[in-house]
């Protein structure tokens, strides 16, 4: 018998003495067994990011497993309204206050640190954390209302379901994020409301994270249904021997299961032709709260470029800052407020009544009434002279263009490749509105390196730079002028003019497709 087996000690705290020497003992001997291949390690900043760690998922586990001996209680107490109400919200909280704890350790623990401590510690413990505290939050609300339903036999727990499945349909759509910014921007003003509630890179992969992690916990008790069913060799749904223990626990199971899919098929179904809802107003700030886009090339160049550029290929420069990973920025919502802001821009310039904000053909056609107002042979030569007078002047600017330290061939690459990510959903956005992005197979995912570079070509020649330097960059590589060209779309949208940064991914849009017989590219003709 195990010396904890000889303590008697009751099942919750022996769990939790097993699971404190498992997961402290094993990554101590791991470290000390590769010090000599991994000689930069430092053991007091491994050890503060393992313990946090631990707190993240074990410090949860013991969070949840009171709110199912609370729960459980009331139940038992007939306070069966107040447990209904109260487990969902104690959850949702308990759940969204450890990512947040998450993100404060990672960011402390590891994100500042990382030019001091060698190793990539975010791909598998930062996400593992978050979907650990989701899937104990799932658990959590399956096995009390499960228990709940057994113990009492009564269908009590109906109604914390159905109230569970509002909260996380709200929740993960975004309008309980909407609502607390609507209910507090009185109290605490714009700028702090928004700071708060708005969307971030980790709401983002919360929510992303919440798809996968919600089911593994019909797991045990499909089990122990299954073995009751085998030992007792009895598949009534009541009596004592029943696999289910009764009606209203073989009844739970299968309905709980049944929202789990209703709720992702909700949030799921939300996403498939339209990058977010357009009318929020908290979305018309969300592309300057990130603090990414318009500081992107100004600020993390200045201090790091040289030092990036040579050590790190896109994907792990990405990993460098917590704000450029690239998989956690909220695109729906940063090319959805791109859009919105657009839409905006264009109402102060188009003379006939804006049309209502969707993602349609006729709002871009609203949207491009001046430039056809002033074409005459090309459209592009019309936003080059605009791009031109916003670009020109900018030191900045003219340094990434003329391939400048730190922005050679490689550093353009980078910039470039952050470029890409936006310009690119612009791009297949305009795709599916005009509908061409029906196989995937075939559908162009990527904006066109040509139709970049054709228009790069009209704009160099009005910038503010002398003839021996335009032969220059002219001479450069095509890819490296697709690189600068998707930096220069980043730079567009993050000093506010996303009007012309969708009205040049349009004209590409109709390059690319322009000896098709599709109807709507007849509309225009300028090339």
């Amino acid at each position: 018998m195990s010396l904890i087996g000889l303590l008697q000690l009751a099942d919750l705290p022996n769990v939790m003495i097993t699971a404190v020497t498992v997961f402290v003992m094993g990554p101590m001997l791991q470290y000390y067994r590769g010090r000599a291949q991994h000689v930069q390690r430092r053991f007091w900043s491994c050890l503060q990011w393992g313990l946090a760690q631990l707190l993240g998922t074990l410090g949860t586990a013991v969070v949840m497993t009171g709110i199912v001996l609370v729960y459980t209680f009331l139940i038992s107490q007939g306070q069966l309204l107040i447990a209904s109400m109260c487990l969902p919200v104690a959850t949702s909280l308990t759940e969204m206050g450890m990512v947040l704890c998450t993100a404060r350790m990672y960011t402390r623990l590891v994100f500042t640190k990382r030019s001091e401590v060698s190793g990539d510690l975010s791909y598998i413990p930062m996400p593992a954390m978050i979907m650990t505290a989701h899937a104990f939050a799932e658990s959590v609300r399956l096995v009390s209302l499960w228990a709940g339903a057994a113990r009492s036999g009564s269908f009590s727990w109906v109604g914390a379901a159905l109230w569970s499945l509002l909260l996380n349909v709200l929740n993960r759509l975004g309008w309980l994020r909407y609502g607390a910014f609507r209910i507090m921007k009185p109290l605490l003003g714009t700028e702090l409301s928004l700071g708060l509630f708005a969307p971030t890179s980790w709401s983002k992969l919360h929510d992303e994270l919440k798809i996968f992690g919600g089911y593994f916990r019909f797991i045990v008790p499909l089990a122990l249904i299954a073995a009751r069913a085998l030992l007792f060799q009895d598949l009534r749904v009541t009596g004592p021997r029943a696999p289910a223990f009764n009606l209203s626990g073989a009844c739970a199971i299968p309905a709980l299961l049944l929202l789990e899919l209703l709720e992702d098929r909700v949030v799921l179904h939300d996403i498939v032709n339209c990058y977010g809802p357009l009318n929020d107003p908290i979305l018309q700030q969300t592309f300057y709260i990130v603090g990414w886009f318009a500081d992107f090339l100004n600020d993390l160049w200045k201090t790091s470029g040289v030092y990036l550029s040579k050590q790190y290929e896109l994907e792990k420069w990405a990993a460098t800052f917590d704000i450029a990973h690239s998989p956690l920025l909220p695109w729906p919502e940063l090319i959805a407020s791109s859009y919105a802001l657009a839409y905006e821009h264009a109402q102060h310039y188009c003379s006939s009544p804006a049309p209502t904000l969707k993602w349609a053909k006729e709002v871009f056609e609203w949207m491009l009434q001046p430039d056809f107002a002033k074409v005459t042979t090309d459209l592009f030569q019309v936003l080059a002279e605009e791009a031109a007078g916003l670009l020109d002047g900018d030191p900045q600017v003219l340094s990434l263009i003329k391939g400048e330290h730190p922005y050679t061939n490689a550093g353009a690459a980078s910039t470039g490749g952050f470029g890409s990510l936006y310009f690119d959903a612009v791009y297949w956005q305009l795709s599916v509105i005009y509908g061409v992005a029906k196989d995937p197979k075939t559908t162009q995912r990527q904006a066109p390196n040509d139709g970049l570079v054709h228009l790069y070509g009209y704009i160099l020649p009005l910038l503010k730079i002398s003839k021996e330097e335009v032969r220059y960059i002219k001479a450069r590589g095509h890819v490296n002028k697709g690189n600068i060209m998707e930096s220069l779309t980043l730079i567009l949208a993050g000093s506010g003019s996303h009007w012309l940064v969708w009205r040049c991914a349009w004209a590409i849009f109709l390059q690319k497709h322009k000896n098709t017989k599709l109807p709507w590219v007849v509309q225009v003709s300028v090339y």
